[in-house]
């Protein structure tokens, strides 16, 4: 999107550090945006901070592997199907399992 989102988001997180949603919304837009290694810190950091959380997991996977880090995101990818898995979210699972063989 714009600017202007990238700056909402960011006034966000600083009322609300550990706004998970605020976080991972702005590594998506930063990376969108070309800036791959803000949007690699914050996903990086927001699933190291919330180990269950398939989601930030995944894209930090996606990420890396767009990048050609493709043992870095293959470790990301056995995270997030482990926390898919555990949160019993068989479609998230099986959709980034498919991620993971696509490398």
């Amino acid at each position: 999107m714009t600017r202007e989102r990238v700056e909402a988001l960011r006034a966000l997180l600083a009322e609300n550090p550990n706004d998970s949603f605020a976080r991972y919304a702005l590594a998506l837009e930063l990376r969108s945006q070309g800036n791959t290694a803000a949007a690699h810190e914050l996903l990086e950091m927001l699933a190291l901070d919330e180990p269950d959380n398939h989601a930030a997991w995944f894209q930090l996977g996606d990420l890396r592997a767009s990048l050609g880090q493709l043992a870095d995101a293959r470790d990301a990818f056995e995270q997030a199907i482990a926390a898919a898995d555990e949160a019993g979210d068989h479609r998230a699972s099986a959709e980034i399992r498919a991620a993971l063989e696509a490398l």
